[in-house]
């Protein structure tokens, strides 16, 4: 499985995580400083078991790398596209 995040803007850091039913987080991708122009799928190294049910979290702080981070973190609505592709 691959994970890409498509941002609209530079962020300080952007967290992407399955979360299951009970709350127990495993994440996914973590990102520091994403740029719009940084299109690219992120392979998951070994798999990933997440349980049926589980929500994909995508938390971001706004800023970038040159002025920190500008604001708290915000669980946002992001476009995150998680692909599949059969061996």
């Amino acid at each position: 499985m691959a994970v890409r995040a498509m941002v609209d803007q530079t962020y300080a850091s952007l967290e992407v995580n399955a979360v299951n039913a009970s709350g127990q987080k495993t994440t996914l991708l973590k990102l520091r400083a994403p740029r719009p122009e940084w299109p690219r799928r992120y392979w998951l190294a070994s798999p990933i078991e997440v349980p049926a049910g589980s929500t994909i979290q995508v938390t971001t702080v706004t800023g970038d790398s040159e002025s920190g981070p500008l604001g708290p973190k915000f669980e946002s609505p992001f476009q995150v596209a998680l692909e599949y592709v059969p061996q």
